[in-house]
């Protein structure tokens, strides 16, 4: 019972911060309230979802967000580029689109075209199976936007309240094309949020950099974010504690050694080069 009353606080919770940030006079809120007003005009329906939730329920409105993800039923990758028009910028390597508001941009994706679906063999996927889909448990959260009046908005999440309040990184869905991406962003969200990491994520970090150099990783992180946010020598501090912790087969989570001023730099997503 006292699980089910926290959960239903978190979701409260959330969902208030979500119209707090479409009420509010940030830019980036102003950039996601035009491209509802596109999504009414088609009658589709949106959910926001991944790293803008999780930044809004833990960090609060004020840290910064590299982008904000959106993902629509009722409308084909196709049909959702024609209706932003000059506004796309690039496809993403998922499929969807990059729609360039001001200096944010939206991943705009339709949501039977999610990658992850059609490796779980989901021909008809619902906006509650979203969260099912992301690597990792605090993203695994998705917010209907398109209530209407005093409508509850309704949330979709798959262990996201739970990471929260363990404060852990942990997989939620393995299969993944970009696996040194999923390494690096990994770090850096258990970077900025102070969070551990959980021992299946240890064990997969391990694996997949068991034949890299901090020099890939670091491309990595020039390609995705456009700028380096962690250095070789932070990379090698880490990926050290998670080899000793694989190596002693730990069961237990582990916290990564950063100091304030990286958690800093983090947070301002600023180059460390």
């Amino acid at each position: 019972m006292d699980d089910i009353c926290k959960n239903s606080n978190s979701k409260l919770l959330l969902t208030s911060s979500v119209a707090t940030f479409l009420a509010s006079s940030a830019s980036s809120a102003g950039a996601m309230q035009e491209a509802l007003r596109v999504m009414e005009t088609y009658r589709w329906q949106c959910v926001l979802f991944g790293g803008l939730l999780r930044d809004l329920f833990i960090l609060g409105s004020s840290h910064k967000t590299r982008d904000i993800d959106l993902v629509v039923s009722g409308g084909s990758s196709e049909e959702i580029a024609a209706a932003f028009g000059g506004d796309t910028v690039k496809r993403t390597r998922f499929g969807g689109i990059t729609v360039r508001r001001g200096e944010w941009l939206l991943d705009i994706w339709p949501l039977q075209e999610t990658w992850a679906f059609s490796k779980m063999g989901m021909p008809t996927p619902t906006f509650s199976d979203l969260p099912k889909t992301t690597f990792l448990n605090v993203e695994a959260v998705a917010v209907d936007l398109c209530c209407r009046g005093n409508e509850e908005r309704l949330v979709y999440e798959h262990g996201f309240f739970e990471a929260v309040g363990r404060r852990t990184i942990e997989i939620n869905f393995e299969p993944n094309p970009y696996p040194l991406l999923c390494v690096v962003r990994s770090f850096v969200t258990a970077g900025r949020l102070s969070f551990r990491i959980g021992p299946r994520l240890m064990r997969f970090v391990s694996k997949s950099t068991e034949r890299v150099s901090t020099d890939e990783l670091i491309a990595i992180q020039k390609s995705h974010y456009g700028h380096v946010r962690l250095t070789a020598e932070s990379l090698h501090r880490f990926l050290r504690v998670i080899s000793e912790a694989v190596d002693r087969d730990s069961s237990d989570s582990v916290e990564l050694p950063i100091s304030p001023m990286e958690k800093m730099a983090l947070l301002q997503d600023v180059s460390v080069e």
